[in-house]
């Protein structure tokens, strides 16, 4: 049945959701043009047939639970567009697993186990929980992948994808890749690569297939300083264009204002001074600390102590250090604690 459906819809089926009623009002006996009568069709024609398949596929088998999977639904979210409408898209996706328990009904009558599960980046969801008119019920669903703190977990997800591509087995030893595809001496291309990427598992993997990249252009057999070097390259505009996609929805002036930053501030400025930076693109105080605050969990800043040259990761860990200076009387007009962009970011070129 569901074979058959496929083969009969296989045109819609590859088509997007505007597509999809784009082709069925052009196919209709008169064109619609109001958007409920297309959207009739629509349900009439396509989703409600299909829908009767999978109840029937339900009726017929002995498993009792259906996770559906959502993922690249970053792809639409443009800072530009009407983020509301978004924002209601995915909602109203969250909202799908109880309609579905309701409709689903397996065998023996029995109510099928749902569940719908969504991957967003932190600031789309942090976006829509702003928009959600019960917050509390998504805080709680959600679960943040955090590689911080596990960097082991990180290395294993990486060779086990290496091993994938290579079409090892699982008994082979991951180690004889190392040494059979790199050639970096004494460095360990793993500890390399982590160092010099943010713990995600895409910027590692980027980061491999930017090195293989180079190596190939450049008829080497193994991988290289040289490659190294041409991945780290194209890596850091990769972490930049990430980092203005990521928050451009919240903050739409930060491409500009990291291009002036970049212009002007090439090693360090003091922190004072980068506030004023801040305010001059955003006059909400409030906010403009948060975007601030934003841009060292970005990994885009860090900051120093010139006092004792201690480094600090976090934008909470610098007003901390700033209440130190104030509670020991010290002339707090003296420039102490600078802000610098991190490392990974200081090869960019805009």
């Amino acid at each position: 049945m569901i074979i058959d459906f496929y083969n009969v819809q296989k045109e819609l089926l590859q088509l997007n959701f505007i597509g999809t009623l784009r082709r069925i009002s052009d196919e209709s006996e008169k064109q619609i043009l109001q958007v409920s009568k297309v959207v009739e069709v629509y349900n009439k024609k396509f989703l409600n047939p299909m829908l009767e398949v999978i109840k029937g596929f339900f009726k017929k088998t002995k498993y009792y639970k259906l996770a559906i999977l959502a993922d690249n639904l970053d792809k639409a979210w443009e800072a530009e567009a009407d983020l509301s409408l978004q924002s209601e898209m995915i909602l109203s996706l969250l909202e799908v697993s109880g309609k579905l328990q309701q409709e689903l009904i397996g065998k023996n009558n029995l109510q099928i186990e749902t569940t719908v599960i969504l991957f967003l980046r932190l600031d789309i969801f942090k976006y829509v929980l702003s928009k959600s008119r019960e917050p509390d019920k998504l805080t709680v669903g959600s679960h943040e992948v955090e590689w911080v703190s596990c960097k082991e977990l990180l290395k294993c997800l990486v060779e086990k994808r290496v091993m994938h591509v290579l079409e090892m087995k699982p008994q082979d030893k991951i180690d004889s890749i190392w040494k059979d595809y790199f050639d970096f001496v004494k460095d360990d291309p793993i500890d390399l690569v982590q160092n010099a990427c943010l713990p995600r598992p895409r910027d590692i993997l980027l980061f491999f297939g930017k090195m293989f990249e180079s190596a190939c252009n450049n008829s080497r057999v193994k991988v290289n300083k040289q490659d190294y070097e041409y991945a780290l390259d194209n890596y850091t505009n990769f972490l930049y264009q990430n980092l203005v996609a990521e928050m451009s929805a919240e903050y739409p002036y930060i491409r500009k204002m990291i291009g002036e930053l970049h212009s002007r501030f090439t090693v360090k400025i003091e922190v004072n001074r980068f506030r004023e930076l801040v305010n001059s693109y955003e006059s909400d105080e409030k906010k403009a600390s948060q975007l601030i605050s934003d841009l060292f969990i970005n990994e885009y800043l860090i900051a120093t102590d010139k006092e004792n040259n201690e480094k600090y990761m976090k934008y909470d860990d610098v007003l901390l250090a700033e209440n130190n200076i104030k509670r020991k009387w010290l002339i707090f007009k003296r420039k102490y604690i600078y802000i610098m962009q991190h490392p990974r970011y200081a090869r960019m070129k805009l």
